[in-house]
């Protein structure tokens, strides 16, 4: 898509004819960057070739809002002076800057640089300099030009003098390459973010504080979407955080190449929030809240960042429509087309918001099948950018996570300064943070392997690190695995489980849970336990007591989005455990317990949870205690529904 002929270009600004050059040079150390001509070389910052001149032009003669010739790191040594005359603007040009049809013209740029479909940068710009000057120029520029009359279109500050008490917080640009997915685009994303580290609590911030939906309220109410074949789309508020109304009173520089001539030793006086303030998410979420509650959404007691409408329940003309809230993204679903619309358009009056296919949300990918009525929740491209970051894209690929014969220990860590060496330039709790992060939202079946290599993070030897791998080799072999719903009870239904004394360091013992909805986990943990139990019986209780109130959460949670009041079942395959919750027997034996884990109890007898006998070969929460077999970890993966996603 052409640039509008009518609009001046990138290089047609006033008085720019007055040197030409045809070499770039990097600047010498010290130079003044304002003082320096700019030459424009026309593979990388011509924006239509056909039309624009090949032209330098001199920094202090542009206008303030035109950053490409301000700074730029190829630019020749040369001797300039500084123009003593006052810039002389045509009416032409002052008009444009003050059009929105440069908003428009933007917009246009940025359906010209989606048409690359096939085209991504080697290596995302870590500067504004290294961006306006990078082979890529073409596309970054109008990313940066479409992120700055963002900020200046919402009013986010005033230019004013520093007060001399104060100090104005530096910023700088970042900048992001969107890969397209299905019918999104790819996208060249320029932001400006403030540098947050740098405010003073008490006088730039105070509370921070906002809340994020919890991932198993995503899978609890993607599986409700599944059974109920709820409509779903996907909702983006473009900057978002500049939205927020700020109480603090900040002071922050000008952006780098946009300084205002003339006004060079003012800053920027927030009015709004930004990216990067430490208060930016909570003042965000304030401001969003406000606008769904006004609608007449109410918000969930369970989770802060769910809110849903449930009206007519059983009746023919039943509504259920849900909002999920996770930062500046959000996810709409309901039995109603037109409830959908009715919040986009709604949102629409205050916000720049776009809807997109619900396809992909917060990195996983939603596969849908309508006509079978299931949600396949999966992220193969995230698997695959783990193995190629820890380069084990080529590796054999392994059928388990966890080898059975081997069990961790900390003698296994480095005992000398040569081993610390060695495993010095290891990247193992990068590993870890990526493979943990997976865990947490659609593989269940490696977090029993993950928790057990993670406890030895801070001092890992060479067999942790061949633990680790090992979990990479099996993702290799179920890169498209992840979480089928679909089918099944609608009754929300727990299995928890416990290994006995398993860690050979401190002897405590592994809990174990997963809840199934629909058919689908929707949420599992495997953690090692806070105290030693000193017997099956006492390490099977404290695991079901760490499950009740996992369970009563995400009770409380599917209540509140139609569910029918009744006791959550538990399935134990410890005899004495259900024993010791239906009755106060074995007190002899079962007196130094801690009294928190006796909340089980009094939820039991409340009708909350209904704790009853599984056989160990059913015990489905087997997998997140002890590292398994292959035919039966294959067996209970099955079990929870974690299957391959069908061509």
């Amino acid at each position: 898509m052409d640039v509008d002929k009518d609009q001046p270009s990138v290089d047609q600004t006033p008085e720019n004819n007055e040197h030409q050059t045809n070499e770039t040079e990097t600047p010498p150390a010290g130079a003044n960057l304002n003082e320096i001509t700019i030459p424009l070389d026309d593979s990388n910052h011509d924006v239509d070739d056909e039309n624009l001149p090949r032209k330098s032009t001199r920094v202090n003669e542009v206008p303030s809002d035109d950053p490409i010739h301000q700074r730029d790191v190829d630019c020749a040594p040369q001797q300039t002076r500084r123009s003593t005359r006052s810039p002389k603007y045509s009416e032409r040009y002052i008009q444009w800057q003050q059009s929105l049809a440069k908003i428009a013209n933007l917009s246009s740029m940025s359906a010209k640089v989606q048409d690359a479909n096939n085209h991504s940068p080697l290596l995302e710009p870590s500067s504004y300099l290294e961006a306006i000057s990078c082979a890529d120029s073409k596309f970054w520029i109008p990313a940066i030009f479409e992120e700055y009359d963002s900020l200046v279109q919402n009013g986010t500050w005033t230019l004013c003098p520093l007060p001399p008490d104060r100090k104005a917080i530096p910023g700088k640009w970042v900048m992001t390459f969107k890969p397209g997915f299905k019918t999104t685009a790819p996208r060249y994303k320029a932001r400006f973010v403030i540098k947050g580290y740098s405010q003073v609590f008490g006088l730039d911030y105070t509370d921070t504080y906002a809340p994020v939906a919890k991932n198993y309220s995503l899978r609890l109410i993607l599986s409700i979407a599944a059974a109920k074949n709820l409509e779903m789309i996907q909702l983006d508020v473009k900057t978002a955080f500049l939205y927020g109304i700020l109480d603090e009173e900040i002071y922050m520089q000008q952006p780098e190449g946009f300084v205002v001539p003339g006004r060079e030793q003012e800053v920027c006086r927030l009015n709004k929030s930004i990216y990067g303030l430490k208060q930016a998410s909570r003042v965000w979420n304030i401001k969003f809240n406000e606008f769904l509650i006004k609608f007449g959404l109410k918000r969930s007691q369970a989770d802060p960042c769910v809110y849903y409408r449930h009206l007519r329940p059983g009746e023919t003309d039943e509504e259920l429509t849900i909002f999920i809230l996770y930062v500046d993204d959000g996810l709409i679903l309901s039995n109603i087309q037109s409830a959908l619309t009715d919040i986009v358009e709604f949102l629409g009056k205050e916000f720049e918001v776009r809807s997109l296919p619900a396809d992909r949300f917060i990195g996983i990918d939603m596969n849908r099948n309508r006509s079978l009525g299931t949600i396949h929740l999966s992220q193969p491209e995230y698997v695959k950018k783990i193995l190629e970051r820890f380069n084990m894209s080529s590796c054999n690929p392994l059928a388990i996570p966890a080898d059975p014969c081997v069990k961790l220990s900390p003698q296994m860590s480095p005992k000398n300064e040569e081993e610390k060496e060695e495993m010095a330039n290891i990247p193992f709790m990068e590993c870890i943070g990526s493979v943990m992060h997976l865990t947490h939202l659609t593989r269940p079946d490696i977090a029993y392997a993950v928790g057990q290599v993670s406890r030895y993070s801070q001092n890992p030897g060479l067999e942790h690190w061949k633990a680790l791998k090992r979990i990479l080799a099996y993702l290799k072999k179920t890169i498209n695995f992840g979480l089928l719903f679909g089918g099944g009870s609608s009754e929300l239904c727990g299995y928890c489980d416990s290994d006995y004394a398993g860690d050979l360091e401190s002897r405590k013992s592994t809990s174990g849970a997963v809840f199934l909805l629909y058919n689908g986990a929707v949420s599992w943990f495997s953690r090692r336990q806070t105290c030693v139990a000193l017997s099956t019986t006492e390490a099977e209780f404290i695991s079901a007591a760490e499950s009740t109130k996992e369970g009563i959460w995400l009770k409380r949670l599917h209540l509140e989005l139609g569910a029918i009041e009744s006791a959550t079942p538990l399935r134990c395959d410890n005899q004495g455990a259900i024993a010791l919750i239906h009755d106060p027997v074995f007190h002899q034996r079962t007196k130094h317990m801690d009294v928190r884990f006796f909340f089980v109890r009094d939820a039991q007898q409340e009708g909350r949870i209904n704790i009853s006998y599984i056989e160990t070969e059913s015990q489905l929460a087997d997998i997140f205690t002890k590292a398994l077999a292959v035919p039966r970890f294959e067996k209970l993966r099955n079990d929870l529904n974690i299957r391959e996603l069908p061509e």
